[in-house]
């Protein structure tokens, strides 16, 4: 006997940007406790989870030695919009560099059992 379980999961998540973050400052500030970190800036992120899992339940002698077993796959679709922060990877110089984007899906799969 086997049992489908889907789920589905929605996150934003809107942040202000710390105090002490400057995406580029002068070299004389650079002692005044900044920080050039694109999680300290401010941001706005979405996360999208897809999810489905499937459970075979046996019967009081289960399948050979295994009586219960699962196989769980996800997927995670996420994007990161950074406000301020600069993505200086492009190469484009100053003051033309485009805002950095984070756009990542993560795949997930497990495999469990019981006996």
């Amino acid at each position: 006997m086997g049992l489908w379980t889907f789920s589905a999961k929605f996150r934003y998540h809107d942040q202000t940007g710390a105090d002490f973050f400057s995406d580029l400052f002068p070299r004389a500030q650079a002692t005044n406790f900044r920080g050039r970190d694109k999680e300290l800036s401010p941001l706005t992120s979405t996360t999208l989870k897809l999810a489905a899992s499937y459970q075979f339940i046996g019967g009081a002698e289960g399948w050979r030695f295994i009586k219960k077993a699962s196989v769980n796959a996800s997927v995670d679709i996420l994007n990161v919009d950074y406000h301020e922060f600069k993505d200086l990877s492009t190469g484009a110089g100053f003051p033309s560099e485009p805002l950095y984007v984070l756009d990542a899906n993560v795949f997930q799969v497990f495999v469990s059992f019981w006996y």
